[in-house]
């Protein structure tokens, strides 16, 4: 997987390649080249998620620690003003 960093102090989020990843120009976003066709994701808790999904792994199978944990992914999603 490759990072790219995104310079919100310096607008890099609303280059149009970033743009064309999310296009609500918000950060993080998520692109997966690997799968049979590419797939964007974008927003925090949605992008744990997804790589946890894609890899089998760090999502508990048991009920109650599963809700654990997406309690913990979509709880502080949407403070932050960015």
């Amino acid at each position: 997987m490759d990072l790219f960093r995104i310079a919100i102090s310096k607008g890099d989020q609303f280059d149009s390649d970033f743009v064309a990843i999310n296009p609500n120009s918000k950060i993080p976003a998520l692109l997966d080249l690997t799968a049979e066709e590419s797939i964007r994701v974008f927003k925090s808790a949605n992008s744990l998620l997804y790589l946890a999904d894609k890899y089998g792994k760090l999502i508990p199978q048991t009920l109650k620690e599963h809700a654990r944990i997406l309690t913990g992914c979509f709880d502080k999603q949407g403070l932050l003003p960015y």
